[in-house]
């Protein structure tokens, strides 16, 4: 499963530390944080590939987990432009203030 976290602070760390004790193959993690040093701290850390935007790092059959603080909605996604396409979200455990719900018609 190929997976990329929307945030790189301590939610992500103990995920992507969980994946890799449980043999999920380091390639297959993506992080993406707009912090140069939460960046450099999880790529040395577990040797997963970062990125500084969103544009590029999620590939087309990734699940993709929102780690970010609900008072920073401004480094979430936005309501998808396809929904039901493959890359679109279809559960979540909690949106923040001002992200749309994978259910949310109105965004």
């Amino acid at each position: 499963m190929k997976i990329t976290f929307i945030g790189g602070g301590n939610m992500a760390d103990a995920l992507i530390g969980g994946l890799l004790r449980k043999d999920s193959p380091a390639q297959d993690i993506r992080v993406v944080d707009t912090s140069a040093d939460a960046r450099r701290k999880i790529e040395q850390k577990y040797g997963v590939t970062c990125f500084d935007k969103v544009k590029g790092a999620v590939r087309e059959d990734d699940v993709v987990v929102f780690a970010v603080k609900p008072q920073h909605p401004s480094t979430c996604a936005r309501r998808p432009r396809n929904p039901g396409s493959p890359t679109t979200p279809t559960s979540s455990s909690a949106s923040p203030p001002g992200c749309a719900s994978p259910t949310s018609r109105n965004g």
